[in-house]
């Protein structure tokens, strides 16, 4: 949600057609979160999952920025 928009905005922003999720994340704890828990949640929805595995902490938020990832999950409060 933008500086000025509502949730009701951003809601409605939604593409339906838009039924796949790429998940970026580091291999490990997040990477099995996702694979054991997410994703099968997010399936059972009618979405498509696709993880894309990073070995380091940088890439993840340069691919969200550039586009090429939905949502990306790594971050833990050491590394905050």
């Amino acid at each position: 949600v933008t500086e000025g928009s509502t949730a009701e905005t951003a809601a409605s922003d939604i593409d339906p057609d838009h039924t796949k999720i790429v998940i970026g994340t580091t291999e490990g704890d997040f990477a099995d979160m996702v694979r054991n828990q997410v994703k099968g949640s997010l399936e059972a929805q009618g979405y498509e999952v696709e993880l894309i595995p990073f070995t380091d902490y940088v890439r993840p938020n340069l691919a969200l920025a550039e586009g090429d990832l939905d949502i990306n999950i790594f971050q833990h409060k050491p590394y905050l």
